[in-house]
């Protein structure tokens, strides 16, 4: 019988933050890699790391692991990045017949490109400090006039779709309204999700920006032009609605709602969500 094709492999670095070195291993002559293997059945990507861990290297690893990336092989396999921590003096029991060693190499070397290691396991090292954050925006759009509400920082010399950084324990959904009632002091009623963008700050942090589309809860609200950004930190001085005209005349982000936002809005609406859900 034909052994059935494994799907999803883990992968984790394990790092020595105090000397700047992580944790490879040599699988086969010359070919170096991260601790990891296979998903099995009814294991829980966690789990399968601290077997992998336990088997290969000797040792019982009870410490966080954080998962950092995910990509796909060009033959449908699925490869789960994590990182944890691991002081280099641990006494490892190294199983022949799992891995041929494994060794300490300082994390630049591996950058550098001065160690030799996988595709995926490069991935991984060189990845491996970049920060994530979640930003939630909404385009709030008034069916009745036909205008999108947008917002403006004192320093910028643009407008952009009102929104904001995760808090703690809150959802996306949730986020985008509480932004737009801080910046504008307007309550939204969030519809389906527009658009999702990423953005490379200089440096390691990347953001995810979500845009959802959303509407007025009460289309008998005023915006209040003296309304001040209860959050302080974000720094927005004026919160003003536009139609399709109007915008032509100012520089906004997403550039998209310039043109095809308004080419598309009806579609929009009426078509299926694409965000699948909320799960806790």
């Amino acid at each position: 019988m034909e052994r059935p094709l494994h799907r999803v492999t883990c992968k984790v670095a394990l790092y020595d933050r105090a000397k700047q070195s992580v944790l490879i291993t040599e699988n086969r002559p010359n070919e170096f890699g991260l601790p990891g293997g296979h998903l099995e059945q009814n294991e829980e990507p966690e789990m399968t790391l601290r077997r992998e861990i336990g088997e290969e290297l000797g040792i019982k690893y009870d410490k966080p692991l954080t998962r950092k990336d995910f990509w796909i092989h060009n033959d449908g396999k699925v490869i789960l990045g994590f990182v944890g921590e691991l002081d280099s003096s641990t006494k490892l029991k190294i199983d022949k017949n799992e891995i041929r060693s494994a060794t300490w190499v300082a994390v630049d070397d591996i950058k550098n490109g001065k160690i030799s290691a996988g595709t995926y396991d490069y991935f991984i090292l060189s990845n491996s400090d970049i920060k994530t954050f979640i930003v939630a925006r909404a385009v709030v759009y008034d069916s009745i006039n036909k205008s999108i509400l947008l917002v403006r920082k004192a320093d910028a010399p643009y407008w952009h779709a009102p929104g904001g950084g995760l808090d703690d324990g809150e959802d996306i959904k949730e986020c985008a309204k509480r932004e737009v009632l801080e910046e504008a002091g307007l309550e939204v009623e969030i519809k389906r999700l527009l658009y999702v963008q990423e953005l490379h700050d200089k440096g390691s942090r990347i953001n995810f920006e979500f845009f959802w589309l959303a509407e007025p809860s009460n289309n008998n609200q005023i915006l209040d032009e003296n309304h001040v950004d209860t959050d302080t930190d974000d720094g927005i001085v004026e919160a003003r609605w536009f139609t399709k005209e109007q915008i032509q005349s100012i520089t906004v982000y997403p550039e998209k709602l310039k043109d095809t936002f308004w080419d598309n809005i009806e579609m929009i609406s009426s078509h299926e969500d694409s965000f699948i859900g909320i799960f806790k």
